[in-house]
Protein backbone atom coordinates (compact mmCIF):
# COMPACT_ATOMS: atom_id res chain seq x y z
CA UNK A 1 0.00 0.00 0.00
CA UNK A 2 1.26 3.07 -0.70
CA UNK A 3 1.97 5.98 1.92
CA UNK A 4 -0.09 8.18 0.29
CA UNK A 5 -3.19 5.30 0.67
CA UNK A 6 -2.23 4.76 3.87
CA UNK A 7 -2.72 8.50 5.42
CA UNK A 8 -5.61 8.78 3.12
CA UNK A 9 -7.47 5.97 5.37
CA UNK A 10 -7.43 8.57 8.33
CA UNK A 11 -9.45 11.17 6.19
CA UNK A 12 -12.13 8.81 4.23
CA UNK A 13 -14.80 9.47 6.38
CA UNK A 14 -15.92 12.39 9.13
CA UNK A 15 -16.11 9.20 12.07
CA UNK A 16 -12.20 8.48 11.32
CA UNK A 17 -11.06 11.36 10.66
CA UNK A 18 -12.70 12.75 14.08
CA UNK A 19 -11.59 9.25 15.77
CA UNK A 20 -8.18 9.85 15.02
CA UNK A 21 -8.23 13.74 15.54
CA UNK A 22 -9.46 13.18 18.85
CA UNK A 23 -6.82 10.16 19.84
CA UNK A 24 -4.09 12.22 18.44
CA UNK A 25 -5.49 15.04 20.68
CA UNK A 26 -5.64 13.40 23.63
CA UNK A 27 -2.26 11.67 23.09
CA UNK A 28 -0.86 15.32 22.77
CA UNK A 29 -2.12 16.57 25.96
CA UNK A 30 -1.08 13.71 28.08
CA UNK A 31 2.59 13.51 26.71
CA UNK A 32 2.58 17.76 26.77
CA UNK A 33 1.29 17.64 30.55
CA UNK A 34 4.30 14.94 31.64
CA UNK A 35 6.85 16.75 30.32
CA UNK A 36 7.31 18.74 33.48
CA UNK A 37 5.13 16.34 36.08
CA UNK A 38 8.60 15.02 37.44
CA UNK A 39 9.62 18.36 38.37
CA UNK A 40 6.20 19.76 39.12
CA UNK A 41 5.80 17.16 41.81
CA UNK A 42 9.61 17.25 43.12
CA UNK A 43 9.62 21.44 43.40
CA UNK A 44 5.52 21.50 45.15
CA UNK A 45 6.02 18.93 48.07
CA UNK A 46 9.76 19.34 48.11
CA UNK A 47 10.70 15.67 47.50
CA UNK A 48 14.14 14.45 47.96
CA UNK A 49 15.52 11.67 45.21
CA UNK A 50 14.63 9.00 47.41
CA UNK A 51 11.54 10.23 48.24
CA UNK A 52 10.35 10.44 44.74
CA UNK A 53 11.60 7.23 44.10
CA UNK A 54 9.25 5.76 46.68
CA UNK A 55 6.73 8.47 45.69
CA UNK A 56 7.29 6.64 41.78
CA UNK A 57 6.44 3.03 43.03
CA UNK A 58 3.80 4.52 44.70
CA UNK A 59 2.00 5.81 41.56
CA UNK A 60 2.79 2.98 39.69
CA UNK A 61 0.80 0.27 41.74
CA UNK A 62 -1.86 2.93 42.40
CA UNK A 63 -2.25 3.91 38.22
CA UNK A 64 -2.07 0.32 37.46
CA UNK A 65 -4.59 -0.17 40.34
CA UNK A 66 -6.86 2.51 38.87
CA UNK A 67 -6.69 1.49 35.29
CA UNK A 68 -7.52 -1.83 35.98
CA UNK A 69 -10.18 -1.06 38.78
CA UNK A 70 -11.35 1.66 36.89
CA UNK A 71 -10.82 2.17 33.31
CA UNK A 72 -10.91 -1.42 32.80
CA UNK A 73 -14.47 -2.01 33.66
CA UNK A 74 -15.72 1.52 32.44
CA UNK A 75 -15.20 1.08 29.48
CA UNK A 76 -16.25 -2.38 28.75
CA UNK A 77 -19.48 -1.58 30.08
CA UNK A 78 -19.78 1.98 28.00
CA UNK A 79 -17.61 1.12 25.06
CA UNK A 80 -20.03 0.71 22.89
CA UNK A 81 -21.14 3.18 19.83
CA UNK A 82 -22.18 6.27 20.85
CA UNK A 83 -21.52 5.38 24.40
CA UNK A 84 -17.61 6.34 23.36
CA UNK A 85 -18.71 9.38 22.88
CA UNK A 86 -20.12 10.20 26.59
CA UNK A 87 -17.03 8.18 28.33
CA UNK A 88 -14.67 10.17 26.72
CA UNK A 89 -16.62 13.50 27.65
CA UNK A 90 -17.14 12.03 31.05
CA UNK A 91 -13.25 11.05 31.41
CA UNK A 92 -12.55 14.70 30.18
CA UNK A 93 -14.45 15.89 33.15
CA UNK A 94 -13.24 14.49 35.59
CA UNK A 95 -9.46 15.16 34.83
CA UNK A 96 -10.90 18.76 34.75
CA UNK A 97 -12.21 18.52 38.34
CA UNK A 98 -9.09 17.11 38.97
CA UNK A 99 -6.70 19.18 37.66
CA UNK A 100 -8.93 22.20 39.49
CA UNK A 101 -8.61 20.16 42.68
CA UNK A 102 -5.14 20.11 42.53
CA UNK A 103 -4.49 23.54 41.89
CA UNK A 104 -6.71 24.47 44.80
CA UNK A 105 -4.82 26.55 47.52
CA UNK A 106 -4.13 24.15 50.31
CA UNK A 107 -2.17 24.82 53.56
CA UNK A 108 1.50 25.15 53.27
CA UNK A 109 3.39 21.89 54.33
CA UNK A 110 5.73 21.91 57.29
CA UNK A 111 9.55 22.04 56.22
CA UNK A 112 11.89 19.66 58.12
CA UNK A 113 9.80 16.71 57.82
CA UNK A 114 11.52 13.78 55.92
CA UNK A 115 9.99 10.96 54.49
CA UNK A 116 7.69 10.81 51.87
CA UNK A 117 4.99 8.93 54.62
CA UNK A 118 5.42 11.39 57.14
CA UNK A 119 5.32 14.55 54.40
CA UNK A 120 1.68 12.80 52.85
CA UNK A 121 0.70 12.71 56.47
CA UNK A 122 1.81 16.23 57.48
CA UNK A 123 1.00 17.84 54.15
CA UNK A 124 -2.93 17.17 53.01
CA UNK A 125 -2.22 18.33 49.60
CA UNK A 126 0.23 15.33 49.06
CA UNK A 127 -1.87 13.04 50.88
CA UNK A 128 -4.91 13.80 48.14
CA UNK A 129 -3.24 14.20 45.29
CA UNK A 130 -1.17 10.76 45.57
CA UNK A 131 -4.60 9.01 46.86
CA UNK A 132 -7.23 10.91 45.13
CA UNK A 133 -6.22 13.22 42.49
CA UNK A 134 -3.41 11.03 40.92
CA UNK A 135 -5.67 7.91 40.63
CA UNK A 136 -8.41 10.08 38.94
CA UNK A 137 -6.42 11.40 36.39
CA UNK A 138 -4.51 8.25 35.74
CA UNK A 139 -8.47 6.66 35.18
CA UNK A 140 -9.89 9.28 32.82
CA UNK A 141 -6.68 9.13 30.54
CA UNK A 142 -7.16 5.44 30.55
CA UNK A 143 -10.52 5.24 30.13
CA UNK A 144 -10.25 8.26 27.48
CA UNK A 145 -7.32 6.08 25.68
CA UNK A 146 -9.35 2.52 25.83
CA UNK A 147 -12.60 4.23 24.44
CA UNK A 148 -11.11 5.81 21.51
CA UNK A 149 -8.86 2.74 20.63
CA UNK A 150 -12.55 0.85 20.56
CA UNK A 151 -14.14 3.55 18.56
CA UNK A 152 -11.06 3.73 15.79
CA UNK A 153 -11.28 0.07 15.36
CA UNK A 154 -14.99 0.36 14.76
CA UNK A 155 -15.59 2.94 12.67
CA UNK A 156 -12.31 2.17 10.30
CA UNK A 157 -13.17 -0.68 7.96
CA UNK A 158 -11.96 -4.08 8.24
CA UNK A 159 -9.87 -3.83 5.11
CA UNK A 160 -8.42 -0.52 5.91
CA UNK A 161 -7.30 -1.56 9.14
CA UNK A 162 -3.46 -2.16 8.83
CA UNK A 163 -3.45 1.30 6.73
CA UNK A 164 -5.12 3.06 9.18
CA UNK A 165 -3.01 2.11 12.42
CA UNK A 166 -0.09 2.60 10.26
CA UNK A 167 -0.82 6.20 10.15
CA UNK A 168 -1.86 6.32 13.27
CA UNK A 169 1.35 5.33 15.01
CA UNK A 170 3.01 7.43 11.64
CA UNK A 171 1.22 10.34 13.90
CA UNK A 172 1.52 9.13 17.05
CA UNK A 173 5.10 9.17 16.64
CA UNK A 174 5.26 12.66 15.54
CA UNK A 175 3.29 13.62 18.61
CA UNK A 176 5.99 12.01 20.58
CA UNK A 177 8.30 14.59 19.37
CA UNK A 178 5.95 17.72 18.93
CA UNK A 179 4.38 17.44 22.65
CA UNK A 180 7.55 17.55 25.20
CA UNK A 181 8.42 20.52 22.81
CA UNK A 182 5.12 22.52 23.41
CA UNK A 183 4.95 21.13 27.14
CA UNK A 184 8.07 22.85 27.74
CA UNK A 185 7.34 25.85 26.51
CA UNK A 186 3.68 26.13 28.17
CA UNK A 187 4.83 25.29 31.20
CA UNK A 188 7.78 27.61 31.08
CA UNK A 189 7.30 30.30 33.96
CA UNK A 190 4.41 28.98 35.46
CA UNK A 191 4.40 29.17 39.02
CA UNK A 192 4.41 25.28 40.76
CA UNK A 193 0.86 25.93 42.58
CA UNK A 194 -0.92 26.86 38.39
CA UNK A 195 1.04 24.07 36.73
CA UNK A 196 -1.99 21.88 37.15
CA UNK A 197 -4.46 24.50 35.38
CA UNK A 198 -1.83 24.65 32.42
CA UNK A 199 -2.13 20.90 32.42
Amino acid sequence: MKRQDTTSVLTASRAVAATAGARLAVAFAMRAAMVTRQVYELERWDLSRSDYASFGLFKSITGIAASWGLAGPLSRRFCQGCGTEHLVKGAAAVAVVAALAEAAPWPRSPTGVEGIAAKALADPSLLVYACVIFPLKTAAGQVATIALRARFTEVVPASDTAGALAALDVASSAIGVAAPIVGGFAFDGVPVPRQPLVA
